[in-house]
This record gives C-alpha cells, sequence and structure tokens, in this order.
C-alpha cells in the first residue's frame, strides 16, 4: 500500500511540476494560474499541438498512471 501512496503522490507532483511552472517564475511574473497556461501554451506551440490538447494529454497521462499505480 505504500509503495501505491507513493507512485500516486510521484505522478501528481509531476504533473503539478509540469501544469504550475516554479514558484519562484510565478511570483515574478504573475498568478500561478497565468504562469501555468504560459508554460501549457508554450510546450504546446513548441509541440505543434494546441495547448488544450496538451493539457488533455497530461490529464489524461495523470489518471492512467494512478490507475496503473491502483492495478499494481
Amino acid at each position: 500500500m505504500k509503495a501505491l501512496k507513493v507512485k500516486i503522490a510521484g505522478s501528481v507532483a509531476a504533473l503539478a511540476a509540469v501544469l504550475g511552472g516554479s514558484a519562484a517564475l510565478a511570483a515574478t511574473q504573475g498568478s500561478p494560474t497565468e504562469e501555468s497556461k504560459a508554460i501549457v501554451e508554450d510546450a504546446a506551440k513548441q509541440l505543434g499541438v494546441s495547448a488544450d490538447a496538451l493539457d488533455a494529454a497530461l490529464k489524461q497521462a495523470l489518471e492512467n498512471r494512478v490507475d496503473a499505480a491502483v492495478e499494481a
């Protein structure tokens, strides 16, 4: 059970890092929500996809990781 909690926490932390950006950057350049949106938009542009598609893919990836951790 402890391993499951670690896996879930790791997945959540990874998604938070991707979507949230760094606290220092957010503190100097805008709200966390604005920074998160800017990071997703920039990454989506670099990948040649829409920000909505990247956001949906990241959320689905998190759900997949949680589901896999529960099944393990």
